[in-house]
């Protein structure tokens, strides 16, 4: 029933993060990871979390990716894409997220 508020109180938060605060943004993409396994379950309507977090999942990989942190470090780079990459993985693995968002949430380089 609040599935649209809790996105939207999820985005908010990405958006008052700090540009280069990395860590709260893996934060956040853990929480929707966390909001999203639990969509699985048989609770009624609990499945409506997907298609409004699905909308916010590019938004949250775009800002990780492009965080100044991310971007001026080819190690901090490669760490953060190997967790990203378990994130997408496990989506995959769970089906909570369409394969056509999932393909493209990662540089094509990065896969």
């Amino acid at each position: 029933e609040c599935c649209n508020e809790v996105s939207r109180l999820i985005l908010q938060a990405l958006e008052s993060t700090d540009e280069q605060d990395v860590q709260r943004k893996l934060c956040l993409l853990y929480l929707v990871s966390d909001v999203l396994y639990n969509t699985t379950s048989r609770v009624p309507n609990a499945s409506l979390y997907r298609a409004s977090l699905q909308r916010l999942v590019p938004r949250l990989f775009a800002s990780i990716l492009a965080s100044p942190t991310v971007t001026a470090s080819r190690l901090s780079k490669a760490a953060v894409i190997g967790k990203l990459k378990g994130v997408v993985s496990a989506w995959r693995e769970w089906h909570v997220i369409d394969g056509d968002v999932l393909d493209a949430l990662l540089p094509a380089d990065d896969l």
